[in-house]
């Protein structure tokens, strides 16, 4: 057979150590090598003819060419053989500390895969397994590299004579033997993925087709790359055109203006040719393209979890025709357990599709709700579109009344309840309710109950403690719709008509006027003479003094125990007919007494006691308040002016997704107390009044009674602010995975509709988390945790230690979703522009066929303006493949990735800070809509979808409903902190090994967070969220198993997930679409010299050629699609590589 690194069969032989000599093939294996190898033979014919067309220095020369040549040759063998499968990763020299690599040379690492054999198997961190497998070089034998005489490759010829010596790169010299003729070889491959591609992507950020949309599109996939960052090119504005005409580095050195000198030493770290193949490494094959997947209907992707909760992955079965299942493990409904399923793809297509939900009748965008309750319970959406219950306060206050009948007139307590209701809208866009349907707050129990001292002349004349009220005494409900702008927290209290407790009639604003009556059968009425007595405080006289406290309640009767208070969000038509539940407010359990018990006596005191005795006749006609019950959304931090505290130190923003449907805080297990109110971030406090209504207390203090302070506090001067945003939803179809951030996805119910009927209760609701049993006896709903932002984030789970992913109880949401996605998913965005609402802001109407049919033949025109048409087919064979009338065939979720390259993917494992830096500054200049929707130009905006609806980046207003705007010297001091990390965790062997935290990692570290997190922590650009009560420590959530990580995150703050903080989500929203983990173009480099019979060098010759990995594999017999069994040729050498550019060098360029 031919020798396989020599193809075309010239009379060569190679002594010394060689480059992995394949012996012992069978039969098959020889003849795909020999298709592979005739491939790159055929290719390097044509540079064969030029060449000899071109020699004229005699037979020295033309055999020096030849040798260099045939280095050629052997490089594209090598780099076929160990880059051409797709379960490959390449590094720079410096990463995994493997003997033997110089600087500039490219190590090639096994990727991190999924076991085909044992795909059932739970996917852990100890999975990973570093196996290094040789050096793209000359002289390499497996992960050794022959020793002996060097050639420079890279030398001051092509760096400047200031090159500093790591610059310089050199490469082995092999030896060839023939007895006519003599010399020895040399190459060098260089990974050209490491470096930033400064010409990459179109001639303008902008389309002018896209109008104002080009703000949503750049903001998840940045059009250009951040060339400014190199000092060479610091001055450099593209002119029109000049881009795509940059060919090479001397070309971009001309457009420079840079002189002889060229980019120099910048070599290393920039390129002009880089284009990505969008490879699965994890799986061996192409990636799939979720936004075709996402956007069918909605019935296909219905219970199809990503993974389930002891890390297997659903490796979903998807036909050669697109039909999706599930795999066979995955059990047919949502279990226990190992078995409980993870985030589904419903998840994922309910905020794919949101943005054919928008209304813009306004000119502006806003998610209007439905019109009847029908509507909305059945209504996928309306997770999305649904106000959130923020807090409920009740203010209890004693009034003395009249008794018929009595002369002189004596008098009865009576207690009034006053209350105050606040809805926000955790949305950056408006929300609107309709006037069709009531929106109830209703409440039942009280966790307090009055204990009598009222004395006359000194003596105790009604000494007792009433029962508590044990029913549903409390129901409003507002009459009108209501909109809630963006992040807005709004306040209602009841008007001032209302005299029953049980038909309060809510209006925006809060008045304090003392409440309306509570019915005397709200009142438990177990051995009680008369039941219509009420608190049983009667025939008072106006002298007669009030001594009186609020102590806890007991448990109750029945089937409410009286130590609950719970409050429902609720829904009717006005029209009449049934009650829909929204959502509960829940605290309490087993009785009041444990009120007493630290901690949640620091919340609800065990006995509230007026400081004054006034006499009855101050309480005449006239409402006098003793206590105030609230039960609130956590925020970041507590009041200072008063006590009780009204926040617990947490993660409120992160712990707690605001689409949850019940949030329950347990006081009958003391130990468990505050577990269960980190778990719901629920806190319920008991302020005392002191016989005097005053707003301070009030949650609507110092807002003029219509708004509620959130976010940093429950107060102005505290971070506290009107608007908080806690979700950016996409004003189009998403381009980037880390926009997924955004996404209410917490592995909720497997189905959004269909399934609760209109009474449904509340735990039939699609947000209500699962109950996950612990084994203490707690209740289940105490473990109900639904963490917000998983996807693209790698914050550990704080009720998880970081050295685990799972531990029987809870999982680590991120982890999982982010290995399911990562690696197997990438998002095209070539979706239906047809029928997505009428709006100034987007002007992209196109099918998906029109999309496509343009990009193939104009290189352009799809939203993600970084992907870059590849011929896999003639276009008219790949618009039958791909397409039904204008809409994509299923298959498309397959066949489409062949179509595509990255233009400039970028790999993560580069080490190279300016690159980096130039990486990050991709998005300089970008602009961004802001709520009138015109475009306002940013620095280095991160963050956001594209839209913002406040332009702060700072102060009170950028944390909470903001964004970031870096400076130059911000990201790179980012691109240093990043590069830092890469050196200690990498290599990164696939995708979701980098977005993830490593919990075996080596270090602390490792464990407590993702490389990129962790990088943009120790930069110091969240550094404003620490200190004055802004930092969590270990003793904040000393009863989580993950109080330890804190002291290993460098900023450990509260307000991790709020709008300002930077995380790594909002970075890879930007950038995440260009990433990958291994090259797919190599520029080689190679060495020839001809010598005589006694070693005397009489030629010298050096070429230079870019190869580009392809989609298309060496055999054509497997389609570029194939996700089975590779024929032997495929299985071994993988993808093709194509020649796209050769020359040749002369001594002076080396």
């Amino acid at each position: 057979m031919p020798n396989p690194l020599n193809p075309i069969g010239l009379s060569v032989f190679i002594t010394g150590k060689r480059a992995c000599e394949s012996r012992g093939f069978a039969l098959v294996v020889t003849l795909s090598l020999m298709v592979l190898l005739s491939i790159i033979a055929l290719g390097m014919l044509s540079i064969s003819s030029i060449a000899l067309r071109a020699s004229g220095a005699g037979d020295a020369n033309m055999l020096a060419r030849a040798n260099a040549r045939m280095a050629l040759m052997m490089a594209i063998g090598q780099l076929q053989r160990e880059m051409g499968p797709d379960s490959r990763i390449s590094t720079p020299h410096d990463l995994g500390g493997q003997p033997g690599g110089n600087p500039g040379w490219v190590g090639v690492f096994d990727a991190w895969k999924t076991d085909p054999a044992n795909s059932t198997t739970p996917s852990t961190p100890q999975s990973r397994v570093l196996k290094f497998r040789t050096w793209l070089v000359s002289g390499a034998d497996g992960t050794g590299v022959t020793t002996g005489d060097m050639v420079s490759l890279l030398g001051t010829g092509s760096l400047g004579t200031n090159a500093a010596a790591d610059d310089l790169v050199s490469a082995p010299l092999v030896e060839l033997t023939d007895p006519g003729k003599k010399g020895k070889i040399a190459w060098w491959v260089s990974d050209e993925s490491v470096k930033a591609k400064v010409n990459a992507g179109p001639e303008s950020p902008n389309n002018p087709a896209f109008g104002n949309a080009n703000a949503f599109f750049n903001a998840q996939s940045a059009p250009n790359v951040g060339h400014k960052a190199f000092t060479e090119l610091a001055s450099l504005d593209w002119k029109e055109g000049q881009r795509g005409a940059t060919v090479s580095t001397g070309a971009l050195g001309l457009a420079a203006g840079l002189g002889a000198s060229g980019v120099g030493a910048a070599i290393h770290d920039l390129t002009v040719h880089s284009s990505g193949v969008l490879a699965d490494v994890r799986e061996g094959r192409l990636k799939r393209d979720l936004s075709s997947l996402l956007a069918r209907p909605i019935a296909e992707l219905e219970n199809k979890p990503l993974y389930l909760a002891d890390g297997r992955m659903n490796r979903f079965e998807i036909t050669e025709q697109g039909a999706i299942s599930n795999a066979a493990y995955i059990p047919p409904s949502s279990g226990a357990g190992a078995n409980r399923w993870g985030i589904n793809l419903e998840e994922l297509h309910l905020f794919h599709q949101i943005h054919r939900e928008i209304d813009w009748s306004s000119g502006k965008p806003q998610l209007v709700n439905k019109s009847s309750r029908s509507q909305m319970v059945n209504d996928r959406f309306f997770i999305y579109r649904k106000p959130t219950m923020e807090a409920v306060s009740l203010i209890l206050s004693l009034i003395a009344s009249p008794e018929a009948g009595t002369n002189p007139v004596t008098y009865r307590m009576d207690a009034n309840m006053d209350t105050i209701i606040a809805l926000s809208n955790p949305n950056d866009i408006p929300t609107v309710w309709p006037d069709s349907v009531r929106f109830r707050v209703d409440t039942e129990g009280f966790p307090y109950r009055p204990d009598w001292n009222i004395t006359r002349n000194g003596v105790v004349i009604v000494g007792h403690v009433v029962q508590p009220i044990n029913s549903q005494f409390f129901k409003s409900s507002l009459q009108t719709g209501f909109t809630l702008e963006a992040g807005e927290a709004a306040v209602f209290g009841a008007s001032t008509t209302d005299t029953q407790a049980t038909q309060v009639n809510l209006t925006r604003g809060y008045v304090p006027r003392g409440g309306v009556r509570i019915e005397d059968g709200a009142w438990d009425t177990n051995n009680r003479p008369d039941p219509s007595d009420g608190l049983r405080a009667t025939g008072l006289r106006p002298t007669d003094k009030m001594d009186f406290s609020m102590i806890p309640a007991p448990a109750g009767n029945g089937n409410t125990p009286s130590g609950w208070i719970s409050s429902y969000a609720r829904m009717t038509d006005t029209s009449g007919g049934g009650t829909t539940n929204l959502a509960t407010h829940r605290f309490g359990g087993g009785g009041g007494s444990n009120l007493n018990t630290a901690p949640t006596s620091t919340y609800t005191p065990a006995s509230i006691r007026p400081s004054q005795r006034p006499e009855i006749r101050e309480f005449i006609g006239k409402p006098l308040p003793v206590i105030m019950f609230t039960t609130m959304s956590n925020t970041e931090r507590s009041r200072t002016s008063f006590q009780p505290p009204n926040a617990i130190p947490s993660r409120p923003y992160l712990i707690h997704e605001p689409a949850t449907t019940n949030m329950i805080a347990i006081t009958n297990q003391a130990p468990n107390t505050l577990l269960t109110m980190h778990s719901s971030q629920l806190v319920s406090i008991a302020d005392p009044m002191d016989y005097a209504f005053g707003n301070d207390r009030t949650m609507a203090a110092g807002a003029g009674g219509r708004n509620l302070y959130h976010g940093g506090s429950r107060e102005a001067g505290l971070g506290g602010s009107f608007n908080v945003v806690k979700r950016r939803i996409p004003l189009v179809a998403p381009l980037s995975l880390g926009a997924f951030e955004n996404a209410i996805a917490c592995g909720f119910s497997s189905r959004f509709a269909g399934g609760p009927s209109l009474s449904a209760a509340p735990d039939t609701l699609p947000t209500m988390p699962a109950p996950r049993p612990n084994g203490n006896g707690m209740e289940p709903e105490a473990t109900m945790v639904t963490l917000a932002k998983s996807i693209g984030n790698s914050w550990t789970n704080p009720f998880l230690s970081s050295d685990v992913i799972e531990d029987g109880t809870y999982h680590d949401q991120s982890w999982m979703v982010n290995t399911a996605l990562w690696d197997s998913w990438f998002l095209s965005g070539i979706v239906d522009g047809r029928g997505a609402g009428a709006s100034t802001w987007m002007s992209d109407s196109r099918s998906p066929l029109a999309q496509f049919r343009q990009f193939a033949e104009t290189g352009g025109g799809l939203r993600n303006k970084r992907l870059i048409y590849h011929p896999s087919k003639p276009l008219s064979e790949a618009l039958d493949e791909l397409f039904t009338g204008d809409d994509f065939k299923p298959a498309a979720v397959n066949k489409l990735t062949k179509y595509l390259l990255v233009d400039g993917a970028f790999n993560v494992n580069s080490t190279s800070e300016v690159a980096w830096k130039a990486f990050l500054t991709s998005v300089k200049g970008q602009e961004l809509l802001d709520a009138s929707g015109s475009a306002q130009k940013k620095s280095h905006p991160f963050g956001t979808l594209g839209y913002a609806v406040s332009q702060a980046t700072s102060g009170t207003d950028g944390d909470w409903r903001g964004f970031r705007d870096f400076s130059d010297s911000d990201l790179e001091k980012l691109s240093k902190a990043i590069v830092e990390e890469v050196k200690a965790r990498g290599p990164f062997l696939n995708m979701a090994d980098f977005v993830n935290r490593r919990p075996n990692g080596a270090t602390a570290a490792e464990k407590a967070l993702g490389a990129l997190q962790a990088a943009i922590d120790k930069s110091g650009i969240n550094s404003r969220f620490l200190g004055a009560g802004r930092t969590l420590v270990s003793a904040d959530i000393s009863m989580l198993a993950g109080k330890n990580t804190l002291s290993d995150e460098p900023t450990p703050a509260r307000a991790i997930g709020g709008a300002g903080f930077f995380s790594q989500a909002a970075l890879l929203t930007s950038l995440g679409p260009q990433i990958t983990v291994r090259g797919d173009t190599f520029v080689i480099r190679t060495y020839g010299d001809h010598r005589s019979s006694t070693g005397t060098i009489l030629s010298k010759a050096w070429c230079e050629a870019v190869v580009q990995r392809t989609p298309d594999y060496v055999d054509a017999t497997d389609a570029p699609d194939t996700t089975g069994t590779l024929t032997a040729a495929n299985e071994s050498f993988g993808r093709k590589f194509k020649i796209i550019s050769f020359r040749w060098l002369n001594s002076k360029e080396i």
